[in-house]
């Protein structure tokens, strides 16, 4: 791949309190991502037992309706 030479950027307040609030947004994106992907096998674990219970009970279920 080419190396891009970067032209530097001119600091001012207003472009690095920019480049900090960019920053803290994409790191709060990968933690949600992160929390998510840690919680969805706890979620389909419930979920799973949900539907089990779901399939047991119907048929007295329709009984009743």
């Amino acid at each position: 791949m080419a190396e891009e030479k970067i032209k530097p950027k001119e600091l001012s307040m207003s472009n690095t309190k920019k480049e900090m609030l960019d920053a803290y947004n994409a790191f709060l994106k990968q933690l949600q991502e992160k929390r998510e992907a840690e919680l969805k096998p706890e979620k389909k674990i419930e979920e799973k037992k949900k539907r089990e219970v779901v399939e047991v009970q119907r048929p007295y279920l329709q009984r009743v309706l």
